[in-house]
């Protein structure tokens, strides 16, 4: 797949438009019909309205990669591509840059100046440019509607198990496994420390059971996401420190996935290291009975 940071010139393209900032199963219906149109490239264009993601730029590339589509197309939503009359974003952009010949959006799309355009438009215009228009109705599970928001709420909740559901595919964090402070390995636990990517949306702060893939080796373990009050370091970005069942090994340096599984408890702050170590070991606990 090739990744493009501004808007080519290509030819017969199937194309779904959004924000695509999740990649959840809702999205992936709109992928499925682009990708069921074989002769066509398939392109995802993300218009991109915020700097904080469910995935991660590098993150939402590899998705797009595993799905199998040819063009993903990210292109920050400017003043100038937000000023287009909807007409002129369908010539200027998807025909006269990106030739589609067949469009799948879902059923609540708008564009154009003032969101003047919505789906219901874009099918009727584009009907005569003979360019097909399949709009998709919004999926929902146990009466809610999959949706980014959504799962940005569920993720505040540390409903981990749903929102690896809605998103079809596991939520996690990854990162280069950096130094910490030293307190893990000299008085509680060694762990692993890598740092939060500064745009990734993050769970609630706290403890979670969590699968750690190092170098495509998985192992479990207990994972603190957060700023470790208890210490008071100030930190300005949050990191994921983990604990590792059965390995204690220099890992510095290596890329790890921190794949949180089960919430166990909220981050909060401890009197003394051996109360926070007394924690600890009931996370330890409770994690293990989780995994038995």
């Amino acid at each position: 797949m090739e990744e493009i940071n501004h808007i080519p010139n290509l030819k017969n393209t199937a194309v779904t438009i959004g924000k695509f900032d999740g990649v959840h199963m809702g999205h992936r219906i709109l992928v499925d019909k682009i990708k069921n149109e074989k002769q066509l490239n398939s392109v995802m264009l993300a218009l991109v309205t915020s700097r904080e993601a469910i995935f991660t730029k590098e993150e939402r590339k590899k998705i797009c990669d595993d799905l199998g589509i040819d063009y993903l197309i990210e292109v920050e939503l400017t003043r100038e591509i937000a000023n287009l009359s909807p007409e002129e974003f369908i010539n200027n952009i998807l025909i006269n840059k990106l030739d589609a010949k067949f469009l799948a959006v879902g059923e609540d799309f708008c564009f154009g100046k003032n969101r003047e355009g919505n789906a219901k438009f874009l099918q009727e215009y584009c009907e005569k440019k003979n360019i097909q228009v399949v709009i998709v109705e919004k999926l929902s599970y146990e009466k809610e509607v999959v949706s980014s928001t959504y799962i940005r709420r569920l993720l505040q909740q540390g409903s981990m198990e749903m929102v690896n559901k809605l998103l079809g595919t596991d939520y996690y964090i990854g990162g280069e496994i950096v130094h910490g402070h030293g307190v893990g390995h000299k008085k509680l636990y060694p762990t692993i420390n890598v740092l939060c990517p500064k745009n990734k949306i993050l769970p609630v702060y706290g403890v979670y059971l969590s699968k750690i893939v190092i170098e495509d080796k998985s192992y479990y373990g207990i994972s603190n996401i957060g700023k470790k009050p208890t210490f008071n370091y100030n930190e300005e970005n949050p990191s994921v420190e983990s604990f590792i069942f059965n390995l204690n090994e220099d890992l510095y340096h290596k890329y790890a996935r921190i794949y949180p599984i089960k919430f166990i408890r909220e981050e909060k702050v401890f009197k003394n290291i051996e109360d926070l170590k007394e924690q600890i070991n009931k996370d330890i606990n409770t994690a293990k009975l989780y995994l038995n």
